[in-house]
């Protein structure tokens, strides 16, 4: 298990760091969110269970999480992840939130945590300097494994039932049609649902940056599918 701190944020500087001029500009960026030690204990206080890690990572590579913990393997950069190039390419490509700074929520899928290598579903926002440039995001991890957990038991499932997350994908595929279709007859597109995370995930030993496969969830007929869709 990683130690961790629920009265204090931790700090990582990814990459290299050049000579002094480089460090005292982080050590300014970690000075102007320290205060965000308070913040994140409330939001952790709300439900504890519900967030396993909270951060913000900036562009010029300050790394701030709650609660405060290391582990980090030597090549980790916030910037190389996906949660944070998926609400980069958001918010580069929405006008209004570059004027006015209101970006919407980014749902990422899950992913191994650097430092645990528990399976994370993270909810990711921008953060916006004065000009409503993009200086950093930040972000909430959920253990959704603990969560489908959760279900399982309330639930009183039995030890061979499995319970997904899945997402609507915007791919589709064709669904079968008859050998002999009728004249003019068109095959129906049928939206995929794809898994992003199962409630019988097991840890194959992959590297922390590996990203999870993510399957189609499968019916055994069209119309099984297309009751769930």
């Amino acid at each position: 298990a990683v130690p961790i701190s629920r009265d204090h944020q931790a700090f990582l500087i990814a990459g290299p760091v050049a000579g002094d001029t480089e460090m005292a500009a982080a050590g300014e960026v970690m000075r102007r969110l320290a205060p965000l030690d308070g913040i994140y204990k409330r939001i952790n206080e709300m439900n504890p269970r519900l967030f396993y890690w909270q951060y913000v990572a900036t562009e010029d590579g300050v790394h701030s999480v709650y609660p405060g913990h290391g582990g980090y393997p030597a090549a980790y950069d916030p910037r190389a992840r996906t949660w944070y190039a998926d609400v980069k390419q958001a918010a580069s490509a929405n006008a209004a939130g570059a004027a006015t700074g209101a970006d919407a929520v980014v749902w990422t899928t899950p992913q191994l945590d650097a430092s645990t290598r528990r399976l994370l579903l993270t909810a990711a926002l921008a953060v916006r300097g004065p000009v409503q440039t993009v200086v950093g995001v930040t972000g909430i991890d959920i253990d959704i494994l603990d969560i489908l957990g959760d279900v399982h038991s309330r639930l009183r499932l039995g030890p061979t039932a499995e319970s997904f997350v899945v997402q609507l994908d915007d791919a589709s595929v064709e669904t079968p049609v008859p050998a002999a279709p009728a004249p003019n007859a068109r095959q129906n597109l049928q939206p995929n649902l794809r898994i992003i995370a199962s409630s019988t995930y097991r840890d194959s030993g992959s590297s922390w940056d590996t990203v999870p496969e993510t399957a189609i969830l499968e019916s055994g007929t069209p119309e099984g599918m297309a009751t769930l869709v």
